[in-house]
């Protein structure tokens, strides 16, 4: 069970037949760098789920196919949507489900989250099955971050940060305005 966030930065490399947002420098590879943030699911542990969100350009519902929409899923569908988040519905597990128990969760994530049923993912997250295409789904459907680089002003939001041993407190931001360079002095406001 997820009780802290968890953000990670991934380098993707497409299938050479897809279609990227992103490509290198190298010809024939086309490279993605995803910043995903793994969040508890839990009510309990809402704040952290709040700050992703706060930092994120689209969040994907992951629904157990065993235990359905939950009050906690309803909950962080609503804050994704009242910050206008691209949403990916998918299911998860479905190794461990029949077709029928597939087909019943795919139908009531669609009614609540109003989303195509022909547009939820499956996946397995112990297989693997269906991975892939959620990381293409989320190339696809996610917007790019926007960074204002008019103002010299730079204005990000810590969504979180770590101790460790060799680097000492290390934070997370999401970066919406300006731009910041080593040797740079920064200001911390509370808001």
């Amino acid at each position: 069970i997820t009780i802290k966030m968890h953000p990670v930065r991934l380098l993707y490399k497409q299938p050479q037949n897809q279609n990227s947002k992103i490509k290198s420098q190298n010809e024939g590879s086309e490279v993605c760098i995803l910043n995903l943030i793994d969040t508890p699911g839990h009510i309990d542990f809402s704040y952290e789920t709040s700050r992703a969100l706060a930092c994120c350009e689209g969040a994907v519902l992951l629904v157990d196919v065993k235990q359905g929409i939950q009050a906690q899923t309803l909950f962080n569908l609503e804050q994704a949507q009242k910050l206008g988040l691209a949403i990916i519905g998918v299911i998860n597990k479905i190794d461990l489900a029949n077709k029928e128990q597939i087909l019943l969760a795919k139908k009531e994530l669609s009614m609540v989250a109003d989303i195509k049923e022909n547009e939820i993912l499956e996946i397995s997250g112990k297989t693997g099955q269906g991975v892939p295409e959620l990381l293409e789904k989320i190339i696809e459907f996610f917007p790019d971050p926007v960074i204002t680089t008019v103002s010299d002003s730079l204005k990000a939001l810590i969504f979180d940060s770590k101790y460790d041993s060799f680097s000492g407190v290390v934070a997370f931001v999401k970066i919406f305005a300006g731009t910041a360079k080593r040797g740079d002095k920064i200001n911390f406001f509370l808001s």
